[in-house]
């Protein structure tokens, strides 16, 4: 699938195009097997010692993934995630990423998993891939969560993570790129990185339009549907950013509205609203326009 990618203000008082990059970025729907090219077959169980500190973190493209659930879920999730960083990997050619797996499992549990694949291990003994666990998560990042889960319905509870990972995270960790795992690069995923550059101060957010045209009551009432696949964090700025905080407390009152099954983006949106007042939060929006999809995979081409 080639992409147009179209970066939009999102302070102008409407969407006015600042900058096109073409970017190449092959979508593929996570209920079906990854490529196998993509899949780094495990090589036993290696000899995987504590990660070390990345020295010179505030120069590396981290990227944060998701692995949550129980059983056999996790076991799959987790799989997709080996393979999207192996995938990454083969295509950054000029900047080193360091990886951020945030699980529900133990983190020992986790790790042994990461040390059973053979590349996944090379990369935490080097220190550019660490575990996080939820179960030792800061206490304010557990307690606004749980408060943000009350409105959430079904998995949506799980990806309300991604809105307080600048809790949640390390403070070494200054900002992130967040990847769902069902999305592949076909150019260097520093092209995307390198958006961070676009944010102005008081911006810390970057993320894509939703293509789906169903939320009209964000857009009736002045803000933007988001699509939260793909998150550009500037977590230094969320975590002294009063405005977010304010927003995050007034969106996790019990009265407030109800976030359903998209629950990270429902929020995200909802928090642009003009009377949220968090517009200024948001730098560009990556609006994807797919020119052409050829893709077996592929079962129609979506709308712009």
């Amino acid at each position: 699938m080639l992409v147009l990618l179209q970066l939009y203000s999102a302070n102008a008082s409407r969407a006015k195009k600042v900058q096109t990059d073409f970017i190449h970025v092959d979508c593929r729907n996570v209920s079906r097997p990854p490529p196998t090219r993509f899949l780094v077959q495990p090589l036993g169980k290696a000899a995987c010692g504590d990660s070390k500190f990345p020295l010179d973190a505030r120069s590396l493209m981290h990227i944060a993934y998701l692995s949550i659930g129980k059983g056999q879920y996790i076991t799959k999730r987790t799989q997709f995630n080996f393979a999207a960083i192996s995938h990454v990997e083969r295509r950054s050619t000029t900047m080193q990423a360091v990886y951020h797996m945030v699980t529900s499992e133990d983190a020992e549990d986790m790790r042994r998993r990461v040390c059973y694949n053979g590349q996944t291990s090379a990369l935490h003994t080097t220190g550019r891939l660490h575990v996080h666990s939820l179960l030792a998560a800061p206490a304010d990042a557990l307690e606004m969560h749980q408060k943000l889960s009350s409105l959430a319905s079904g998995n949506g509870r799980f990806y309300l993570w991604k809105n307080v990972l600048h809790l949640l995270l390390p403070k070494w960790i200054p900002r992130v790129l967040f990847l769902d795992a069902d999305l592949f690069f076909l150019s260097d995923p520093a092209l995307l990185w390198q958006h961070f550059d676009h944010f102005s101060p008081g911006q810390h957010i970057g993320m894509s339009v939703e293509e789906s045209k169903s939320r009209h009551d964000v857009y009736s009432k002045g803000g933007i549907s988001f699509n939260s696949g793909v998150l550009l964090l500037d977590l230094d700025g969320l975590r002294h950013s009063e405005l977010y905080s304010r927003l995050l407390t007034r969106h996790s009152d019990p009265t407030s509205e109800k976030l359903g099954w998209t629950a990270d983006q429902s929020l995200f949106s909802d928090m642009s609203k003009n009377a949220s007042g968090g517009k200024s939060l948001f730098c560009e929006q990556l609006a994807s326009t797919p020119l052409l999809d050829r893709s077996p995979l592929a079962s129609k081409v979506i709308d712009a």
